[in-house]
């Protein structure tokens, strides 16, 4: 999925602030959290999967003026 560019800045309700994973969970309390969009993903030497925020309940991406996307999950 390709989103515009200024769409810069991130917040989510789930587990954070910093990337997690079903096998570390404890280390990530669920809360909102909020991050530049350029900041969530971590490069690693060898691809695989990265900046993941697992249990996460919404996310919003928007611009400088607050403008942008909201997408939201079902819970079982």
């Amino acid at each position: 999925m390709t989103l515009p560019r200024s769409l810069e800045r991130a917040e989510w309700y789930g587990r954070g602030p910093q990337e997690n994973y079903w096998d570390r969970l404890s280390g990530a309390a669920v809360g909102r959290y909020a991050s530049p969009v350029g900041q969530l993903a971590h490069i690693f030497a060898r691809p695989q999967e990265a900046g993941n925020r697992t249990d996460t309940r919404w996310l919003a991406l928007s611009d400088r003026e607050g403008r942008g996307l909201l997408a939201v999950g079902c819970l079982p």
